[in-house]
């Protein structure tokens, strides 16, 4: 079964999660940064998205347009996996889709793309402090030997409270790349006065940040939330741009400077553990 298929299931419980944690502060960026509405009377007209990731031996491609038609959008795209690992045969999996999108939905992805840009700062700042990274670093910490330790518990709640220590564990972990994992996310909206804005990334790190808009370098989460909206739910790299970060990576720059504390707990609930 083609994996854009297997991921549908996962796309729904990711919508329910990512989104509503994160939407407050996305549209705060947009309206906060003076976005710019498009001039009257201009209007969207086309939309074109091309989505790729690539490892060794594997490849995933996703192309999609919007066009509009009257108070709506036509959605179509395709999508191809393809394989090249030695000595099977190349194996390419490719499917279609077909479907409208609200008018209002592709307005908020121009209005994000019209945003004065935001900082790294400002948005690791918010990202810091949102439930979504909250919930993803105790999920990276469910390692099954601090069962039970309530000292243990206790040393890892410290780095959960200190905001400026996430934030630099949020900066080392965007900075940070790893190899055989090429993304790339692009989008293009052609306006009906002949303009264009273009934009994209080519982040490793989730929620995927940074975007150049036209050239200009942004960290506003609202671009790929905006863009994700408008893709299939069970799109692969629309998932993927907007997963929250990999709760695993930011520990490993957040507890460093916790691990002779936490160290000397887990040796203590040993040691009271054999004395049962």
């Amino acid at each position: 079964m083609p994996r854009f298929r297997r991921l549908h299931h996962y796309a729904a419980w990711l919508a329910l999660w990512w989104l509503p944690a994160v939407g407050a502060a996305g549209a705060d960026f947009v309206q906060a940064s003076g976005a710019k509405a498009a001039p009257s009377g201009v209007t969207v007209e086309r939309v074109d998205v091309t989505l790729g990731w690539a490892t060794i031996g594997a490849r995933s491609d996703e192309t999609y347009t919007l066009t509009r038609n009257g108070v709506e959008y036509i959605l179509r795209g395709d999508v191809a996996e393809g394989q090249d690992r030695y000595p099977d045969p190349r194996e390419t999996t490719r499917g279609t889709v077909e479907g409208n999108r609200r008018s209002a939905d592709v307005s908020a992805l121009l209005d994000a793309m019209q945003a004065k840009p935001v900082g790294r700062d400002t948005a690791l700042g918010a990202l810091a402090s949102s439930a979504v990274v909250q919930a993803a670093l105790r999920q990276g910490n469910d390692d099954p030997g601090l069962a039970g330790c309530a000292e243990a518990t206790a040393v890892l709640a410290r780095p959960l409270r200190d905001a400026a220590a996430i934030r630099g564990a949020l900066a080392q972990y965007y900075k940070a790349g790893w190899t055989d994992d090429g993304t790339s996310f692009e989008v293009t909206l052609r306006l009906s006065d002949g303009k264009e804005l273009k934009a994209n990334a080519h982040a490793q790190a989730t929620p995927a940040l940074p975007w150049a808009v036209n050239g200009v370098e942004t960290w506003n989460p609202a671009i790929p939330r905006a863009l994700a909206v408008l893709l299939p739910s069970w799109s692969p790299m629309g998932q993927r741009m907007i997963a929250p970060p990999n709760g695993y990576k930011m520990l490993s720059y957040l507890l460093p400077s916790y691990q002779e504390a936490l160290g000397d707990a887990l040796y203590h609930c040993t040691q009271a553990r054999s004395k049962h």
